[in-house]
């Protein structure tokens, strides 16, 4: 009797690159390792959804949709909807039957021959010269965003409309991207445009984060580790994902290098985003976003080795937001509460809004049994100081 041959799921996606599958649901365009374009799963009108080439893994980084995994996934989704279950051997069956069958849609454009073959990513390291232009960049557009004024259209006006607090904007570093400023500033400090390309400052002619206001990862040292920049004006960026993190580096947990990781019944609040967390801190709390809806594994390791308390803040976006924090949940193996906001409010920084915003979280809080701290938990000794020549008081 011949034995029945084994299914070799990996060897199947080698013989069907993400790359090709994905030409038949959506257009595509190639940015760095990265495909990026419109998610097919949703109304996507600002492009939110990429293909990281490297890993042959898909995501939309829209707060409402929130979707990803790899081509088995993608096919599914198409398929089943947010029904799909990769784990339902039927479903799974006809994903894969589809898939080798080529029973897929027409390809809606070509595939250049150089997406199938990506080089391998390592992310950069940081070293003390990459953290000091980083530092040097951090500052410059903390800079921008204070020496701008404060104009019914400027960033800084944006950021206070959220509920940002001039305090908090000042100690946690929130800059602003101007555009313009950071290749002079470079090469007046000793630095070069090819130092500033190699971690994705600087994108051919122009700043990565241009138009953008930035958020800042900082150790207890004042190092600063990574930075990340959201459109703060849709008109600004009509063709862009939401949020644009460093592609050369590696995207770290925010808050979690000068997080007190000592055993304590002190809660620790995860959310998605940097404003969210910049709220939390504002009202007394600890936090930490995940900057996205996927949680990496090695997030998740660490979130799961804390010795505190921790409680969910998810997105309550009608299902995404809960989804993901159900997953969160499962990857961190900890059957950790969530914290619902009113009804009506999406996020934590959206509650920041409401006149009792702040009392509601506490009262909230509260009948958790978290109760957060009276003043803000960190202090000027571990909390990101931007001292220095470029620093606009």
């Amino acid at each position: 009797m011949t034995p029945k041959k084994r299914f070799d799921l990996d060897e199947l996606k080698r013989r069907h690159p993400l790359a090709d599958v994905i030409v038949r649901y959506a257009e595509v365009r190639r940015s760095g390792e990265r495909l990026v374009g419109r998610c097919p799963f949703h109304d996507d009108r600002h492009p939110s959804f990429a293909v990281h080439l490297p890993t042959e893994t898909w995501q939309c980084y829209a707060a409402s949709c929130g979707l990803g995994g790899d081509v088995i996934d993608l096919i599914g989704y198409a398929e089943h909807g947010r029904g799909w279950n990769a784990r339902e051997a039927t479903m799974f069956k006809e994903v894969v039957h589809r898939l080798d069958a080529a029973e897929l849609p027409v390809r809606r454009q070509s595939v250049p021959h150089d997406w199938q073959q990506p080089r391998a990513w390592r992310p950069v390291e940081l070293s003390p010269r990459t953290q000091q232009l980083l530092h040097l960049t951090a500052r410059l557009y903390h800079t921008a965003l204070l020496a701008l004024g404060r104009g019914p259209s400027s960033p800084y006006a944006y950021l206070r409309e959220r509920g940002l607090s001039d305090a908090i904007l000042r100690r946690e570093g929130v800059g602003y991207a101007a555009g313009d400023l950071l290749e002079p500033a470079l090469i007046v400090s000793g630095f070069n445009r090819d130092e500033a390309e190699a971690i994705h400052l600087l994108q051919g002619q122009r700043e990565f984060m241009a138009g953008r206001v930035v958020f800042i990862e900082a150790s207890k040292a004042g190092q600063v580790l990574h930075l990340i920049g959201r459109a703060f004006a849709a008109w600004l960026h009509p063709e862009s994902p939401k949020y644009l993190s460093l592609k050369e580096m590696d995207k770290p947990l925010y808050g979690y290098a000068r997080l007190d990781k000592r055993p304590s019944s002190k809660p620790v609040l995860l959310v998605e985003s940097p404003p969210d967390r910049l709220t939390a801190l504002q009202w007394g709390a600890e936090a930490l976003a995940n900057v996205g809806s996927m949680m990496k594994v090695e997030h998740a390791a660490q979130l799961a080795r804390l010795e505190r308390p921790l409680f969910i803040v998810p997105h309550q976006d009608g299902g995404p937001g809960l989804a993901a924090a159900q997953q969160w949940r499962e990857r961190i193996g900890r059957d950790l509460p969530l914290l619902s906001l009113p009804e009506g409010v999406k996020d934590l920084n959206e509650l920041a809004l409401q006149p009792e915003g702040e009392a509601i979280f506490k009262a909230m809080m509260a009948s958790q049994g978290a109760a957060t701290n009276e003043t803000n938990p960190h202090s000027d000794a571990d909390g990101f100081s931007l001292r220095g020549p470029l620093y606009a008081p």
